[in-house]
């Protein structure tokens, strides 16, 4: 025997499959095996747990079972509730106190995703769910992180040190105009989920800047999200028609600005590529974040 063919000893084990109660003759008959009559005579006896009628285990532990040391207690704060700070405001944990939104933070406070948000704000607290993370982007906020300042600081000061024969890639960035500086700075690819989360909350990338579609504003619009963006939804449907889907809650809406943004995000990726190549992305970049800042003048 070697380790190929490994079995357990000659008797060690015995087959249970032997049918019970076939008569006297098959050797287990009548009671089976079980003797007459006791506990272990029943069906379905000895239960689990059961020690002779002492007291079991699982009724000696403590009933407040045991304490996790490395347990630690989040405070939740629904993101409809950060409505009450400032537009432009800074929302850390001692301003959650502060405004009394807060008694005692414990070890920390994460922001959930019930209910809508107005307020352009930037949330630092220890923790963000997904859903409030999009609302709070989508009223033009940021949640978590390190500034978009701070992140090109990071790009310009670690981008030279990769190698140039490896592409770069930027994980979770971002809005357009991330893109285009990322790029300046020597970043080859992102990844990110800006166009389709903040497109189901109604907000659509344009070169005129982003568009919340929820305003009322756009309730009788029947021009495109984008005039000469060549998406199928905007050359077949209008700003207040996609404006009613979403307000109907018709899942429609959602899927036609989330077309509308991924076809916005690659055609700008495709126009940064032909700029790159052409020697002129410094202007294209210039003319660019000049567009977006159109619909913040209005």
């Amino acid at each position: 025997m070697d380790l190929s063919n490994l079995r357990p000893a000659e008797g060690s084990r015995q087959s249970d499959d032997f049918r019970r109660g076939r008569g006297h003759g098959s050797g287990n008959g009548k009671t089976a095996g079980k003797g007459h009559k006791g506990q272990k005579a029943r069906s379905g006896a000895p239960r689990p747990g059961f020690e002779g009628g002492q007291m079991p285990l699982y009724r000696r532990l403590p009933k407040r079972g045991f304490k996790n040391r490395n347990t630690k207690e989040i405070v939740g704060i629904n993101v409809e509730a950060l409505n009450r700070f400032e537009d432009g405001a800074e929302v850390t944990i001692a301003a959650l106190v502060e405004s009394g939104l807060v008694s005692n933070p414990k070890d920390g406070v994460k922001i959930l995703g019930n209910g809508e948000l107005t307020k352009k704000l930037t949330v630092k607290v220890t923790a963000v769910s997904e859903g409030a993370k999009a609302k709070i982007e989508a009223a033009g906020g940021l949640a978590v992180g390190e500034s978009h300042e701070e992140m090109y600081h990071i790009l310009d000061v670690t981008v030279p040190h990769l190698p140039l024969e490896k592409p770069t890639y930027l994980m979770g960035v971002g809005t357009p105009a991330n893109i285009l500086e990322a790029v300046d700075r020597g970043v080859d690819f992102f990844d990110c989920v800006y166009p389709s989360r903040n497109g189901r909350h109604g907000h659509v990338y344009t070169n005129q800047g982003k568009r919340n579609l929820f305003n009322a504003k756009y309730e009788l619009d029947q021009r495109p999200i984008e005039e000469g963006c060549q998406c199928p939804a905007c050359r077949n449907y209008s700003r207040g028609y996609i404006r009613h889907l979403l307000k109907a809650k018709e899942m429609l809406g959602m899927r036609l600005c989330v077309l509308h943004n991924l076809y916005f995000y690659n055609t700008m990726m495709s126009e940064i590529r032909q700029a790159i190549e052409e020697g002129r992305y410094k202007e294209y970049k210039k003319q660019k974040l000049e567009g977006f800042l159109e619909n913040d003048k209005k």
